[in-house]
C-alpha cells in the first residue's frame, strides 16, 4: 500500500513537472541597433482601442500590471511590456526564447524619441525536435459581444549563419477563451502569406500585418504567437510585434474608416506627396487590386509601390537593424 501510495505521489509530481515546463520563462534583452524608416505609429495611439499597452511603450521591471489587474501570469524575466504575460516554450534542444524592448524610434540615435516594439528571439541549439513556440497574451476588456476590428503590425528575420527553410519562421495572433492558446490553435490567423522572411544581412526588412474584422465576446483573450515550425539545425529568427489595436466595428462608413477598405494583409508604405502633411504611413492591402508589386509571396523584400514618371513617390517603410547586434 506504501509502494502504491509513493508510486501514485511520483506520478503527481511528474506531471506537475510536465505541466510547469511547457512554458518556461523568457530572458530579457534589450536591441537598441534597430530602427523605423519613414514609418511613424499611428494605430495603437487611437484612443477607443481595447489593448492595453498596444504600442508596446511602456515597460518594467515589476511588472506591479499583474497584481493590479489580478492576472494570473508567472513572467518574472525582468524587463517585459506593461499588460502582456509573456511566455516561451522549455524544451530540451532549444534555447529559451528572449524577449526584447525593441528600439523603432525614427532617426539617429541622438535624434531619437520613444518609440518601442516587442521583439521575441527564437534559436535552435542542435538536438531539438519539433516544433519551438512563444509569445504574448492578454484578456480582452470587452464588455459587450459584437463585432471589433483588429490590427497587427510585424517584420520577421532570420540569420544567413545558419539555414531555413520555407515556412519555418511564422507569427499568429488568435482570440480565444483560454489564455492557453494551445488549447485552440485552429483560431490561430498568420500575420503574412510569405514563405520566407528576411535574411538578417539584408540588415531592412519591409513592415507588414493583418487587420479584419472579427467576433469577440467577453472574457476572451488575446494572443500574439511565434514560432519555429521546424528543428532546422542552430536556425535563429527574430520577430518583431507593435501596433496592436481593438476597436469596435459597425456597418456606418461613416463612423468606420475601415468599412470599404480591403482588409487582411497588407503592407506599410510612405506616400512622399499624399503622406508629407498628415505625417502618416498608410496601407496597401494584398487584396486591393490597385496595389502592385508590393512584395513577392515566396521571399519577403520591400519594393517601390509608385512611380510619377522617373521619380519614386511610394516606397515601402521597413525596420532596420545591425546584423553584428547580439541577440
Amino acid at each position: 500500500m506504501n509502494k502504491l501510495r509513493i508510486a501514485v505521489l511520483l506520478a503527481l509530481l511528474m506531471g506537475l513537472l510536465v505541466v510547469g515546463s511547457a512554458f518556461a520563462q523568457v530572458i530579457a534583452v534589450d536591441y537598441d541597433d534597430t530602427a523605423s524608416d519613414q514609418y511613424i505609429p499611428q494605430v495603437a495611439d487611437e484612443p477607443s482601442s481595447l489593448i492595453m499597452n498596444g504600442d508596446f511603450n511602456s515597460w518594467s521591471v515589476g511588472s506591479e500590471w499583474i497584481a493590479e489587474t489580478g492576472v494570473d501570469c508567472a513572467n518574472d524575466s525582468g524587463n517585459s511590456p506593461d499588460y502582456w504575460c509573456v511566455w516561451g516554450q522549455g524544451k530540451a534542444g532549444w534555447e529559451d526564447a528572449h524577449l526584447a524592448k525593441t528600439d523603432l524610434a525614427l532617426g539617429p540615435a541622438e535624434d531619437k524619441g520613444d518609440s518601442w516594439g516587442m521583439g521575441i528571439f527564437i534559436r535552435h541549439q542542435g538536438n531539438g525536435s519539433g516544433s519551438y513556440y512563444a509569445g504574448a497574451w492578454q484578456p480582452l476588456a470587452v464588455e459587450t459581444a459584437g463585432y471589433y476590428f483588429i490590427n497587427i503590425s510585424e517584420t520577421i528575420w532570420w540569420n544567413v549563419d545558419r539555414y531555413t527553410t520555407y515556412y519555418n519562421s511564422v507569427a499568429w495572433y488568435a482570440i480565444t477563451d483560454s489564455d492557453d492558446p494551445m488549447e485552440d490553435m485552429g483560431a490561430w490567423k498568420e500575420l503574412d502569406p510569405y514563405k520566407v522572411q528576411c535574411p538578417n544581412d539584408w540588415e531592412y526588412c519591409n513592415y507588414a500585418g493583418r487587420d479584419e474584422t472579427v467576433w469577440v465576446d467577453p472574457g476572451q483573450y488575446l494572443h500574439l504567437i511565434v514560432a519555429h515550425k521546424f528543428p532546422v539545425f542552430n536556425a535563429s529568427s527574430v520577430f518583431l510585434l507593435d501596433d496592436v489595436s481593438l476597436v469596435a466595428a459597425d456597418d456606418n462608413a461613416e463612423t468606420n474608416a475601415n468599412l470599404e477598405d480591403p482588409n487582411g494583409f497588407y503592407d506599410w508604405y510612405w506616400d512622399d506627396v499624399a503622406d508629407y502633411d498628415d505625417e502618416h504611413s498608410d496601407k496597401c492591402h494584398w487584396a486591393d487590386e490597385d496595389c502592385v508589386n508590393v512584395t513577392s509571396d515566396i521571399h519577403r523584400w520591400g519594393v517601390c509601390l509608385e512611380w510619377s514618371g522617373s521619380s519614386c513617390v511610394s516606397v515601402s517603410d521597413v525596420i532596420t537593424w545591425d546584423q553584428e547586434a547580439p541577440r
